[in-house]
């Protein structure tokens, strides 16, 4: 599972918990009406430089292993901050 290959062991559970609040049916195409794309619910307008940093579109949020990945790395950046309420 893309949470295991990009999370360490200890924030793997919250991910999981995060990717379940943000998209209940863990349907990859979702998007929210606030453009919050997949599973991880990553914001493509805010997350816009990061996307562009590593290469990426919103379309390529869509792919389950790419969006955990652009969730793990802000992740490292800001821990789960972005996904607090």
């Amino acid at each position: 599972m893309a949470v295991v290959r990009h999370f360490p062991v200890e924030a793997q559970q919250t991910a999981m918990c995060i990717a379940y609040y943000e998209n209940r049916s863990y349907n990859p195409f979702e998007v929210s009406p606030t453009g919050d794309y997949g599973v991880m619910g990553i914001n493509a307008y805010w997350q816009r430089e990061r996307l562009a940093k590593m290469g990426l579109t919103p379309a390529d949020l869509f792919i389950v292993d790419t969006n955990v990945r652009v969730a793990a790395d802000i992740w490292q950046e800001q821990s789960f901050n972005p996904w607090a309420t």
